[in-house]
């Protein structure tokens, strides 16, 4: 009998140690899972702002590449306008081939009241033809702006561009362009200064490649 007493208490030993050793074991547990929802939780205020960083940077990469594209001093169109102000600007630019039907489109940047209460920078775009008519489109490339401001540099005497709030010279645009975007207070975002050179093009590349007179001697 003393014996199986023994036994009894060593089987009630052991699984009382086995008892502690799985609450120890679900308390890891617990504090894992926490400290794992606590790093969740933290870093996806991070992963927003990464993700509106990134769309910044491809509206400045859209901005310099489509201003890069100015198409000056087309007759189609009765000459290229390049209209240019503190806050808005207007320029010719080919069409995106992959999204757009071929041609030219007249662009304008401004910014405009948005759906948040704020402003918004949009782009419209406009099909241009002989009489600049017109089937605008409308794009939001930055939502709940505080400011905007473009300006227009040409070549200085010493090298150095002299920068100027507005440009419009019979449609040819200016050396260089640059854009300033404002973000509100509290954005942690920042938006670095974008100078571009309008490349000032007088055909559109696709238009203008590969053509000769039709009088011109083959090459050899």
């Amino acid at each position: 009998m003393a014996a199986d007493e023994g036994m009894e208490r060593g089987d009630a030993g052991t699984s009382v140690v086995e008892l502690l050793v799985g609450l120890a074991l679900l308390s890891l547990i617990a504090l894992f899972i926490g400290q794992g929802v606590g790093t969740i939780t933290r870093m996806a205020p991070l992963a927003t702002r990464i993700d509106r960083s990134a769309e910044l940077t491809a509206v400045r990469e859209h901005l310099r590449r489509t201003l890069s594209e100015t198409v000056a001093d087309l007759r189609l169109v009765g000459g290229a306008p390049f209209r240019g102000q503190a806050e808005t600007l207007a320029f010719l630019a080919p069409a995106d081939p992959l999204l757009e039907v071929g041609g030219l489109n007249e662009i304008t940047l401004a910014l405009e009241p948005g759906a948040q209460g704020g402003l918004d920078l949009v782009e419209r775009r406009a099909i241009a033809s002989g009489d600049l008519s017109r089937a605008a489109s409308r794009t939001v490339l930055i939502p709940d702006v505080a400011s905007l401001r473009f300006a227009y540099g040409e070549p200085g005497p010493d090298g150095v561009p002299l920068w100027r709030a507005a440009w419009q010279r019979d449609g040819a645009p200016p050396a260089l362009v640059r854009i300033d975007i404002g973000l509100k207070a509290g954005d942690r975002r920042s938006v670095p200064t974008l100078v571009v050179r309008p490349m000032a093009t007088a055909l559109p590349p696709d238009k203008r490649a590969n053509r000769q007179p039709l009088d011109a001697a083959p090459r050899p």
